[in-house]
């Protein structure tokens, strides 16, 4: 391969979310909850949740542009929709296992109306 650090990897939801309280929660959907496109939508969402918690680091959507080097950005901290919620779609952890991505889990899973 041209990219030696390049690892492509198949993974499925169950491998994402195992060792994460979305582990139990993907078991729980019904077999067809991915024919919602919600579903998938949440889906995602879980997984980046997910693989930041676990291996921590900076999550950016593909439609976010960052004007700054990665290595000033915070070494906690999700992208702030409003007082009550927050999105996905920036997420920095430098840490693997943080307790505010648990706390996060938690919430998304106690919260989830598809």
């Amino acid at each position: 391969s041209d990219l030696p650090n390049a690892h492509v990897v198949y993974l499925t939801y169950a491998d994402v979310f195992e060792d994460t309280p979305f582990a139990a929660w993907y078991k729980e959907l019904p077999s067809t909850a991915g024919d919602n496109c919600y579903t998938k939508q949440n889906l995602a969402n879980a997984a980046r949740i997910a693989v930041v918690y676990k291996f921590g680091g900076v999550y950016l959507d593909l439609d976010m542009i960052s004007i700054a080097p990665m290595d000033d950005v915070s070494d906690r901290g999700v992208a702030w929709e409003s007082p009550d919620s927050v999105n996905n779609a920036f997420m920095s952890f430098r840490k693997p296992r943080d307790p505010l991505l648990m706390e996060y889990m938690l919430r998304f899973i106690a919260e989830f109306n598809n």
